[in-house]
C-alpha cells in the first residue's frame, strides 16, 4: 500500500485497552475521521446487518426463529 493510498486516525487507548499489542477485529465509530467510539470484538463475533445474517441463515436451510433480547455487555 501506498502511503499516499492511507490515512490515519487516533484511537483512544480508553477505548481498546492494550490496543498497542491487540491482534483482532475491532468496530468504530467515526464521524469525519474523528473516532467518537468503539470496541474490540472478541473472538468469534463478527458484524453484520440483520437482513444480510437472515439470508445466510436461509441460504444455508436453518430455520430462523423468534428474536431473542441482547443482554448488554456489563
Amino acid at each position: 500500500m501506498n502511503k499516499d493510498d492511507a490515512i490515519a486516525m487516533l484511537v483512544p487507548e480508553s477505548l481498546i485497552p492494550h490496543i498497542r499489542d491487540f491482534k483482532g477485529g475491532i468496530l468504530l465509530y467515526v464521524d469525519c475521521l474523528v473516532v467518537e467510539d468503539g470496541f474490540a470484538l472478541e473472538e468469534g463475533e463478527f458484524v453484520t446487518s440483520v437482513a444480510s445474517f437472515t439470508e445466510v441463515m436461509s441460504l444455508a436451510g436453518l430455520v430462523i426463529g423468534p428474536a431473542a433480547i441482547i443482554k448488554s455487555r456489563d
